[in-house]
């Protein structure tokens, strides 16, 4: 049977596999097109989706109460503003401001996991595998907003 937990990874192969095919392309339009779009609203949702609809599954992995729904109600606000701004097509800050509170939100629950990890009040089965895709997702946004934030833009679009 399909495990969900490797929908996140699915996520991050078809990304980079955008990001190979439009590495020729203006950064801002990589940043646009491959970052945003093809890689952190589909992990917003997945999140969103996972901790609204599915909060015994994915809850309990995090190590939360399972009536604790704050996180996919954050993720729900951030979601509707990341389609948002994706639709208004606004300025590339307004991309990587989201994408860089998307960063820390992660980044958090990650030093939480950490921690219940150390203290041994959670399995290590299918988080090693979701913290890999927060740091690969995480390092992507960094160099791409670094990327079409400060360099010259020589490229053809």
């Amino acid at each position: 049977m399909f495990n969900p937990d490797f929908i996140p990874v699915i996520i991050l192969i078809y990304a980079s596999i955008i990001l190979f095919i439009n590495r020729k392309k203006n950064y801002n339009l990589i940043f646009k097109k491959c970052i945003f779009n093809s890689l952190l609203i589909p992990l917003i949702f997945v999140f969103t989706i996972s901790n609204l609809l599915l909060p015994d599954n994915k809850t309990n992995l995090l190590g939360f109460n399972q009536n604790n729904k704050e996180l996919g109600i954050f993720s729900l606000a951030l979601l509707i503003v990341c389609i948002i701004v994706s639709y208004k097509n606004i300025y590339i800050d307004s991309f990587i401001a989201l994408s860089y509170v998307w960063i820390l939100f992660i980044i958090m629950i990650n030093i939480s996991c950490l921690k219940l990890l150390y203290n041994n009040k959670m399995s290590s089965n299918n988080y090693l595998l979701l913290l890999l895709v927060s740091i690969i997702s995480s390092l992507y946004v960094i160099y791409y907003s670094y990327q079409s934030k400060y360099s010259i833009q020589v490229r053809n679009p």
